[in-house]
């Protein structure tokens, strides 16, 4: 783990005038509370390695997946300016916690699991349910826990005001764009969470530019988030 967060430290995302060699000048440089959101980062990449063979394929693209929308949130949470990116790149990355869980208990009843269609109804039928518990139970606080509920709500609209799960819903959405479910996206306008986050510089039209502007960042989260 002191590894992982001197790797974090000499980022381009946090990278100072010199280079960090030690855990003591990583805690310095990133700063405490950084430091324990990417713990619990670091905690989260390790329960998607430690899968089965037959579970890997799905594993890798589970984490692919998390890791983009983790990307987007940290982009879009800097762009908005209300939300700490730290926050919301952990928001993102643990936004699908529970499927892990169920991938999990699936590879160990092979024999119940084994219609990739009937797991993925499983997947889907489980995932805000699964995800509210481990999130209540890593007691990561309220606003994590609806992100695991809600973050795949389109329309959800339960506040006055952008939360948290408001920007990974649209870290979500941006992540989709470019695949085969952007095509059951709705208007990135008619949802509330666009309107309340008030990313006035950018429309449904300007999206795919958005996207290809923040490539690179995204990229660089990605990298740093690593691969498994």
């Amino acid at each position: 783990m002191p590894a992982n967060l001197i790797k974090y430290a000499n980022s381009p995302l946090y990278q100072g005038s010199s280079p960090v060699e030690s855990l003591h000048q990583a805690i310095v440089c990133l700063g405490m509370k950084t430091v324990q959101k990417h713990v619990i980062i670091i905690a989260t990449t390790r329960l998607f390695q430690k899968k089965s063979v037959g579970m890997k394929n799905r594993m890798r693209q589970l984490w692919k997946k998390s890791r983009r929308v983790a990307a987007f949130s940290r982009v879009l949470a800097a762009k908005s300016g209300i939300f700490d990116p730290d926050a919301a790149q952990m928001a993102g990355l643990l936004s699908d916690l529970g499927v892990i869980a169920i991938l999990e208990y699936a590879q160990e009843h092979g024999d119940q699991y084994d219609d990739e269609n009937s797991l993925d109804q499983t997947v889907k039928a489980l995932r805000p349910q699964i995800n509210s518990m481990l999130l209540q139970n890593w007691n990561l606080g309220d606003e994590l826990v609806t992100v695991g509920e809600e973050s795949r709500s389109w329309f959800r609209n339960n506040a006055v005001s952008a939360d948290l799960c408001d920007l990974v819903l649209i870290a979500r959405y941006h992540s989709y764009l470019g695949t085969e479910q952007a095509d059951q996206l709705p208007l990135l306008s008619k949802m509330p969470a666009f309107e309340k986050l008030k990313l006035t510089d950018f429309g449904s039209a300007d999206s795919l530019e958005f996207m290809k502007e923040s490539q690179d960042e995204v990229a660089a989260i990605e990298q740093m988030l690593g691969t498994i």
